[in-house]
């Protein structure tokens, strides 16, 4: 479904992420903020995933178009990591130890590679980027529901948000060039929303604890991280995934395409309302 073309803007930016503390940048709250961190060091390692995952077909594209978005999709992926990095250094600046975590993402990333074929790596790929596409839509699209978090770090997930949405089709077409199958993508969804899921809590356990001996506090129960966790992603009002089940579900359908949920007017809000200007850099390869 080549009909909609959104350009992708690889774009170079500035963040200064001293200008709140990583404890509790996110609506004041030490349970939401660990979440968030938590998915931070994650996707360094994950982009670096992608990027593997789609050069084992270099030479394969025959299609110009998408040869240049996949370019430029390298291009985004780079520049998220090395923001996200600095990012995760300032959680070490201020005194977490983030190795562990790193091993242990890792080590899960390495045993997906491991055991899969070129193919299976590319479908968890398109499935990883669905997973980020569909949360980027509904922060862009409801960019409200952030106006508890520092306007730093809120600004921060707005762009990654944004890019996410920009170049959400141009794995997923080179999969379907490639001959992917819908039974083999409906697999690799099931396993990364689960591994995802799973990296994330561990992230979030271990930050929490770190938090806490920062602060000199108890460890809240499992059971108490638990509920934070579902007020913040799926709160009534200002949950973060409230309303995404329509677009997660959406992969599941034999005809699914990612622009088949134009969400466009999201991106254009942004560009125009939202993109804090202050923090580009550069424009390259516009």
């Amino acid at each position: 479904m080549k009909n909609i073309a959104v350009p992708i803007i690889p774009r170079k930016m500035s963040f200064d992420f001293t200008k709140a503390n990583t404890q509790d940048w996110c609506c004041q709250n030490m349970f939401y903020s660990a979440y968030m961190n938590g998915a931070s060091l994650a996707l360094p390692l994950g982009e670096d995933f992608f990027i593997r995952a789609i050069r084992q077909f270099d030479g394969q594209v025959n299609n110009p178009i998408l040869e240049d978005e996949l370019k430029r999709f390298v291009a985004q992926e780079a520049i998220h990591s090395r923001q996200h990095l600095l990012y995760n250094n300032q959680l070490t600046h201020e005194g977490y130890d983030i190795k562990n975590i790193q091993t242990r993402v890792q080590q899960v990333l390495d045993e997906v590679w491991e055991t899969s074929t070129p193919m299976e790596r590319l479908a968890y790929t398109i499935a990883l980027e669905h997973l980020t596409h569909v949360l980027g839509d509904q922060i862009l699209a409801h960019s409200q529901r952030l106006s508890g978090w520092h306007a730093e770090f809120r600004a921060f997930w707005l762009w990654h948000a944004a890019e996410e949405i920009e170049h959400k089709a141009v794995c997923y077409d080179l999969y379907q060039q490639l001959g992917g199958t819908l039974t083999m993508r409906s697999k690799a969804l099931f396993k990364m929303t689960q591994k995802m899921l799973s990296v994330f809590w561990q992230n979030q356990h271990d930050l929490l604890s770190q938090t806490c001996k920062l602060r000199d506090i108890s460890m809240p129960s499992n059971l108490m991280i638990s509920r934070a966790n579902i007020r913040f992603l799926f709160d009534r009002h200002q949950g973060l995934l409230r309303g995404a089940e329509p677009a997660y579900l959406a992969w599941f359908l034999p005809a699914y395409h990612p622009w088949k949920h134009d969400n466009r007017s999201a991106l254009t809000l942004w560009q125009r309302d939202v993109l804090p200007l202050n923090h580009v850099a550069d424009l390259k390869m516009a």
